[in-house]
């Protein structure tokens, strides 16, 4: 592992990263030792965008992370596939830097000839090469800091974090949001949810102790892939049995987003009408998203699990010792629930978000309301700008918000999915840092 780390160094000093250093140190006042970027979330997405800024000679930046050092992004908490959906070839946050890429390291651990037997990359695995990577780069990150309030001052933003009860301040020119699928809105659930006692269900999302499902009878609501992985997981750690809640009259077969991944798609999307960008997110979500092959056959030899197609929720009644609901097939008692209910979009429920999004611009702001009939949720997603910055609704009422780039899953609908995608991260990373560059500079002119 050394043998790479050295690689590693002399790769970014060939090719002089970080870049040379230009962005003029700013002289103000009111503000006390400014950032030039201050990144919200390190996971993935935030420690490429990390790197793309140093490779452009912008380093007087900070990575800030809610959680605790090695726990940062889903991989080491909710995330219970045992290996990643995509294929292994790919370089994922590596920036074009060969000796960065989890092939390397995984290499220079198991070896070349081990690289060549593995189908898919095993997700404790990537956990661990995301955490090599921000250490062997050296990237300023800040743990358990989570971002309440953003103020702008003047040129500036007053960030502040609550960390363990009290509260730390930062100042920065620019923030990034790499806060990941919950950044705009956070976890979906469904309206009857409020109904059931929070001691009784968790999102998908959450973590959750496998103490806790031990001999139960376990509901999972929805079909994709995080609820064929809560069920094995829940089986595979002593749940009683496990019943599948779902809507549709069919499983999905066909994953219409794995046309998302490959270069054109990633850099021209964005260059697409918008009528044309809401026709393709429409259909491709409309379809459903199916859970992996992987997902099915982890289930394939499992006792006590049953798929009830058809099948809606019309009532709840929650009691002291579990939850019944009542559908259109019957009445099904459960122990606890797993909502594979996806993520919402609305930065009211952003804590950060909620004071500027009356100042945002939206999608529905934007296109007429025929190009969003077949699915209106997509109308909230924010229109962003080339390098994912937030627009402003009312031109001249905010104009901070430029200085704000939405790198997490409100950039879906305009630039595809080059934000937490392990395929597109490089690139929309690297546009990101561009667009910052180009900012930075104009106003150093």
């Amino acid at each position: 592992m050394q043998q790479l780390e050295d690689q590693v160094q002399s790769d970014l000093k060939r090719i002089n990263i970080p870049g040379k250093l230009w962005v003029c140190p700013v002289d103000c006042s009111y503000v006390t030792s400014p950032l030039d970027v201050a990144i919200v979330g390190g996971g993935m997405g935030g420690n490429a965008v990390g790197l793309a800024l140093f490779k452009l000679g912008i380093v007087n930046i900070k990575i800030f992370d809610s959680s605790t050092a090695g726990k940062e992004g889903p991989w080491k908490t909710y995330a219970r596939m045992k290996q990643l959906r995509s294929s292994k070839p790919l370089q994922g946050p590596a920036l074009d830097i060969p000796s960065l890429t989890f092939r390397s390291w995984f290499e220079a651990i198991y070896g070349s000839e081990t690289w060549e037997i593995i189908d898919f990359i095993p997700t404790d695995l990537w956990a661990d090469y995301l955490i090599w990577y921000r250490k062997v780069l050296q990237l300023p990150v800040e743990n358990e800091m989570k971002l309440v309030k953003i103020t702008p001052l003047g040129d500036f933003f007053e960030l502040t974090f609550e960390n363990n009860g009290s509260f730390t301040t930062y100042f920065s020119r620019k923030i990034v949001l790499a806060t990941g699928m919950g950044g705009v809105g956070g976890n979906s659930l469904p309206p009857y949810s409020s109904n059931i006692s929070k001691e009784f269900y968790i999102h998908t999302s959450e973590p959750i102790d496998p103490v806790t499902i031990v001999g139960k009878k376990i509901g999972i609501i929805g079909a994709g892939a995080s609820a064929f992985d809560a069920a094995a997981f829940s089986l595979e750690n002593g749940a009683a049995q496990v019943d599948m809640i779902i809507r549709r009259e069919k499983i999905s077969l066909v994953n219409r987003l794995a046309q998302f991944s490959y270069p054109g798609i990633q850099h021209g999307f964005y260059t697409l009408s918008d009528d044309i960008r809401c026709h393709i997110l429409a259909d491709t979500l409309a379809c459903g998203i199916p859970p992996p092959k992987s997902a099915f056959y982890r289930l394939e030899n499992q006792e006590n699990f049953y798929i009830h197609l058809d099948t809606e929720v019309q009532k709840v009644d929650s009691s002291q010792s579990g939850v019944t609901l009542e559908t259109n097939n019957g009445s099904f008692e459960f122990d606890f629930i797993f909502f594979a209910t996806g993520f919402a979009i609305d930065g009211t429920k952003t804590r950060e978000l909620a004071d500027h999004m009356a100042n945002i611009l939206l999608w529905e702001d934007v296109v007429p309301s025929e190009s969003l009939r077949c699915m209106p949720k997509l109308g909230q997603f924010p229109y962003l700008g080339p390098h994912f910055e937030f627009l402003e609704l009312s031109p001249g009422a905010a104009p901070y918000l430029k200085n704000i780039h939405c790198f997490n899953y409100g950039a879906f609908l305009s630039h595809g999915p080059i934000t937490s995608n392990i395929d597109g991260v490089s690139v929309g990373a690297s546009r990101l840092a561009e667009g910052i560059a180009i900012d930075l500079f104009i106003q150093n002119r």
